[in-house]
């Protein structure tokens, strides 16, 4: 009997051992979507040159979201700092989209989204801009994605982006993304 036990106990702790062994290790990785991304996203805003010091991107179901935020240290601006995201939906190779946002009584609807979160430089309040479609000769208001992948999203951008509650307007041009994820 005295041996039953001591080949029992020793199962007991060896099980112990075992699953404490198996445990899950902590990690330093974030679990904020995107948050390991790296690379560069650099755009005009207004009449200023602005930089992302860090840019994000992931693919979400049928949605791929990108962009980058970044100070500007230009006080000539109003801004400073910028904070851009966009929304696609549908993309799994290099295309050219429209973006803006659905007016589903007028019979748009539009496969990118696009908004900037601005920080005032008088005050330190931020304010909204949503990216509006602008038809022009040029189209602008698109964002061109030239290189898509599971793990690369490279393209070119352009749009105006409206704050109903400032009545302003800001032209994002010359904006150029490169970003792993």
């Amino acid at each position: 009997m005295k041996s039953t036990h001591s080949i029992l106990l020793l199962f007991v702790v060896g099980v112990a051992i075992f699953f404490s062994s198996c445990k899950k290790s902590a990690t330093t990785e974030s679990t904020e979507l995107g948050a390991n991304s790296t690379g560069t996203f650099t755009a005009t805003i207004g009449e200023t040159q602005w930089q992302a010091t860090k840019v994000r991107a992931y693919v979400q179901d049928v949605y791929t979201r990108f962009g980058g935020e970044g100070a500007i240290s230009d006080t000539a601006c109003k801004f400073s700092y910028v904070s851009i995201a966009f929304i696609v939906k549908y993309v799994k190779s290099p295309v050219t989209l429209d973006i803006g946002t659905d007016l589903p009584s007028k019979g748009y609807y539009f496969d990118a989204t696009a908004t900037m979160d601005c920080k005032l430089r008088k005050d330190g309040s931020t304010v909204s801009y949503v990216a509006k479609y602008v038809l022009t000769e040029d189209n602008f208001s698109t964002v061109k994605i030239t290189t898509y992948s599971s793990e690369r999203l490279v393209g070119t951008v352009e749009f105006r982006s409206v704050c109903d509650a400032q009545a302003d307007t800001v032209d994002l041009r010359n904006g150029a993304f490169n970003i792993t994820f």
